[in-house]
């Protein structure tokens, strides 16, 4: 087991190492710079570059930023340190929590009801009730966020005035960005479960087990259940990795200054230094999340070993 977290914790280390990489010289392959636009004074641009060391060779550039990530310096926000006084560390910490509150809640809602959703869609197979649930999920599952933010928005906090739709101030103002991100990712995995559950049922040691007389219920759970759990955990590290870094879309909606809303901003405006901590940020937890599911691959299922 020790041997496994090293070499999984070495190969995160590479996997990240190579987003960095091309992440920094991707950013330095397109046109133009944060400080260039129609009405800039060269001079003044040119005094800007080299504040932040822009006007070096792009591989002292590289280096120079490599040797601070080591020291836990993401830099200087380019375009909001003039106004919030705040390095991208610093920035990260205090919008991060925004985004991972809603998508905490959004991840902890998705699993509870989409695995119970999906087992009971594939127990009633070809039923009314697997029909409609085939239909919604299809619906809600090709459904843009904003389309849902906006009708949620529409329904509950303009006609029936019952939510508020905008800003992170109780557990009310939770609810509408909560469900605009979760019922995709509900009737995504809810789906994923069923197809995964009615593929093992199908299974001969599925058949054998209910040829033994055994019970419908330890039939389902015991022998089917861990089995089909496999593809759903798969699906569940990155969604939850996903959603704990916050949608532009969702937090540009409900105005909640999450690092989603930031992330996109950074790109427009090319402030380098918050778009390598921010994809730096989200590449850490998706690394994070894939070795979380493959740790429970061994917990369910003890035949796959970790070696």
């Amino acid at each position: 087991m020790l041997r496994y977290i090293a070499k999984h914790f070495v190969s995160s280390l590479i996997t990240l190492f190579f987003v960095v990489t091309i992440t920094f010289f991707l950013m330095q392959a397109a046109p133009g710079n944060p400080f260039m636009n129609e009405r800039s004074d060269p001079r003044v641009v040119a005094r800007l570059m080299e504040r932040y060391g822009y006007d070096r060779p792009v591989w002292e550039q590289y280096l120079n930023y490599l040797n601070d990530l080591l020291h836990g310096d993401l830099g200087e926000s380019i375009t909001d340190r003039s106004l919030t006084g705040m390095t991208v560390l610093e920035m990260l910490g205090k919008y991060f929590p925004n985004s991972a509150k809603v998508g905490g809640i959004c991840a902890l809602i998705s699993i509870s009801l989409s695995i119970p959703l999906g087992l009971l869609a594939a127990v009633k197979h070809d039923t009314l009730f697997d029909r409609c649930f085939i239909f919604l999920s299809s619906l809600f599952a090709s459904l843009p966020n904003f389309v849902m933010a906006v009708a949620l928005m529409l329904c509950f906090g303009v006609w029936l005035k019952v939510l508020p739709v905008a800003y992170l101030t109780d557990w009310k103002s939770y609810i509408l960005p909560v469900f605009s991100m979760a019922f995709p990712q509900i009737f995504g995995l809810a789906r994923l479960m069923r197809t995964t559950m009615l593929d093992v049922i199908g299974q001969d040691y599925i058949r054998t087990a209910r040829a033994k007389g055994l019970p419908p219920y330890k039939v389902m759970f015991k022998h089917a259940f861990r089995n089909a759990m496999l593809p759903v955990v798969t699906a569940v590290g990155p969604m939850i990795a996903t959603v704990l870094t916050g949608s532009m879309v969702i937090e540009g909606l409900f105005a909640i200054a999450g690092v989603g809303k930031y992330y996109v901003g950074s790109i427009g405006a090319r402030d380098y230094p918050m778009i390598m901590g921010t994809t730096i940020m989200f590449s850490a937890l998706l690394i994070l999340a894939n070795y979380v599911v493959d740790v429970l691959y061994g917990i369910i299922d003890p035949r796959i070993k970790l070696e």
